[in-house]
Order: C-alpha cells, then structure tokens, then sequence
C-alpha cells in the first residue's frame, strides 16, 4: 500500500527578487529554499505583499502568493494512513506521528520524522503495526500535542476511537531522554468524556493544552478543557460553556496562533445532520472567550481538512478536506488565514476545489504540521474517501 508525505513553502520571490531567479531554481531542487527565504523576507519593502501576513488582528488579505507544494521521497515510511495524530516535539527536535487508520486496522505504531526520513522509535524490533506493546493502545483521530510547560515538557496524547463504539478517554505523554522515546500512562484524578476528532493546542500565555469539541459514538460536543497544574497537580479542568462558544461539532481543522496567542478552528461535522460547516472562529485562553470571525471569502464547507499554524508567515495554512453536505467530496485546494481574512493559495488557480494543480491529491485526514527544524509545514497520508477503502488512489500524484 502507497503513502506519500509532502511539505509546503512559501515563495514570494519570483515576483519581488527577480535577481535571485537562478539562486532559488537551485535551492528549490535541493530543498533549501526556508533558509534563504528567511534571509531576505527582513529585505522585503514595506509595500509588498508579505507585509499584510504579518500584521496582527483585524488586517486585510490583500495577494494571494505563490504556493508550492513538494512530494518527498524518504527510504521508509509509515503505512498509509487516516486520522494519525502528527505534532512537533521540541525534546528531540523532530516531528512526531503516532496510530491511523489504514483502512481495515487502527494502528499504535510511533514514528519519528527528522526531515528526511521516517524511523520507527518504539518496539522498532518487534514489526509491530497495532500491537506495540510499549505504547497507547490502536487508535485513529486522537489529539496530540507537545507541552513545553514545567513539570510536563513532555508530547501530550488524548481519547481516540478504534472503532465504531470504542471512543477513548485516556491521556498519555510521551518523553525523550538520552535518546530514548518513551510513552507512559497518566493517572489523573479528572478526565474528559472519550472523543476523537478534537481540537488539541498549547496556549503560551497559560501554559495549558486547550482540548476542545469532538465527538463519541453517539454526541458532538462543544466542551472546552483545560490540561495543566493550574489546579495545583497535573490534570484535566472543564470550563462553562458560553453564548459565544461554535455549535457542537467534530472535524474541524485547527491551529494555534503564537504570534496571537490565539486558537482558530475553521469547520468541522455535525454528525446528527451530516452536515459541515465553514464559519471560523478563534479561541482566546486567557479570558476563555470564542469569537467568531467573518471573512470577505472563506472556504467551502468541510470536515477533517488539515491546518498548521506558519510562523515565517504569521499565517495559517489549511489543505483539503471532505465536504459531507449533498454528498461526500474530498478537496484539495489550499488557503491561507491571516487573522482576520482567507485566501485561496494560490491566485493563479482561484476558484479550484479538488482539481488543484501543483498539490497533492484530493484527501482528507490527513496529518500536517508545521516543523520549525526545517521551516516548512508536512503534510502525510490521508484518505480519498470518494474512493472508500483505495487509500493508493490518493498516492499517485
């Protein structure tokens, strides 16, 4: 079975430093654009596009800038796989992909990406796929999230499903020291109900992971918790409900803004109706307050599309998706959120769904995140879910 991994960078500088023209031809073919980029963005005129991104709330999206999106080609990689839970771990400088779905199997495997290649970090003699005995248990759609907080500085793993009934609740981290990756169950006197599809995130400004929505076998939820040793001891804290917080819901794409200490979703299911939706809102921890934003365009409606948060842009950057409202249709377009505005990546195909050019295939369920040891954002696997089961559709790019 074929998987495939891709990573995303932005690329102002055809237009703004034609001289460079040949210098970044070459870079792009080895992969060293980040670098370089970084460099002379601190060159840009005030008047150029990029300008705009990086302003904080409340600016207008004025370009939609190039994208391009590179396929890679590691020696080895996870199976092909839906709903794997894929974060940034600052311990070991790599990023972190842990359980999917394959199609048949919920997975408990653990990879480590290094920016090259995928390596297998835990039970790596044993070939497990879903009985990695020193790990959480198989799952699909868990949340995942690095805490750098005192007393944590761990990866964070919540709920989960392994099945159609099977919803979980459990919490685990996962440490790396000397070398070594390792997971451990938390014993926590409170915990969440079990979901999966949930939106999970550090807030800075409260050294809390903000885990919010998501679903079980039978309800969506709207519910906000709180991970931390704000209550004096690690543990789970629920906050009330407000007449601002989004609809029950799970799904929706997600990230964490640093640069605005601000969560934003944008989307998500409501499994009563079937339906997706398309409203954005952000999320500010340290008063608990939901906003809703109203943007001049925004993306279709769509459930588990895939959101980073770029810091070299001051931007969010979504990729694909489902729409499950009249019929299931699987997206590959890319956007652009800028705080207050979407834009569709990029202009030269405004208006494409999922006949993008120069982007990887139609999906949703895909993992991506935002992997600062090589400035771009990674994206990997995902499901053609018009092609329910032909998860290889999707690969051959």
């Amino acid at each position: 079975m074929k998987h495939d991994i891709y990573i995303y960078i932005y690329s102002p500088l055809k237009k703004i430093f034609a001289q460079f023209s040949t210098l970044v031809s070459l870079l792009l073919v080895f992969g060293l654009l980040v670098p370089i980029f970084v460099v002379v963005a601190v060159s840009i005129p005030k008047s150029s596009p990029i300008t705009s991104f990086k302003k904080a709330k409340n600016t207008s999206f004025s370009t939609n800038p190039a994208t391009l999106w590179q396929q890679l080609s590691p020696t080895q990689s996870p199976p092909a796989l839906e709903g794997a839970s894929m974060a940034f771990d600052q311990a070991s400088g790599q990023l972190i992909l842990f359980g999917g779905y394959d199609g048949s199997s919920f997975y408990n495997e653990t990879w480590a990406f290094n920016g090259t290649n995928w390596i297998q970090v835990i039970d790596t003699g044993s070939n497990c796929v879903n009985s990695c005995a020193s790990s959480p248990s198989p799952r699909g759609y868990a949340s995942m999230a690095y805490d750098p907080a005192t007393g944590v500085e761990a990866m964070i793993l919540f709920g989960g499903t392994n099945g159609p009934s099977m919803v979980l609740n459990d919490t685990w981290e996962l440490t790396f020291s000397g070398g070594i990756y390792s997971w451990t169950q938390l014993t926590l006197a409170n915990s969440p109900p079990g979901l999966y599809a949930s939106s999970m995130v550090y807030d800075s400004t409260t050294s809390d992971l903000v885990l919010f929505a998501g679903a079980n076998a039978n309800t969506d939820f709207n519910n906000t918790y709180l991970f931390g040793t704000s209550s004096g001891s690690l543990n789970w804290t629920s906050l009330s409900s407000t007449s601002d917080t989004p609809l029950p819901r799970y799904g929706q794409a997600y990230a964490y803004d640093t640069f605005n200490s601000l969560m934003y979703i944008f989307g998500g299911s409501d499994s009563t109706n079937n339906s997706s939706y398309n409203d954005t809102y952000s999320y500010e921890n340290s008063d608990t307050t939901f906003s809703q934003i109203i943007s001049q365009s925004t993306p279709a409606s769509r459930v588990y599309a895939s959101m980073a948060y770029d810091p070299l842009l001051n931007s969010m950057i979504m990729f694909g998706g489902r729409n499950t409202t009249g019929g299931a249709l699987d997206y590959n377009d890319s956007w652009l959120f800028n705080a207050s505005q979407w834009g569709q990546l990029n202009s030269k195909f405004d208006g494409c769904s999922n006949s993008c050019p120069n982007s990887p295939s139609p999906r949703d369920s895909a993992a991506m995140a935002y992997d600062p040891a090589i400035g771009a954002i990674v994206l990997f696997g995902g499901v053609n879910s018009n092609k329910t089961g032909d998860m290889c559709d999707m690969c051959d790019d």
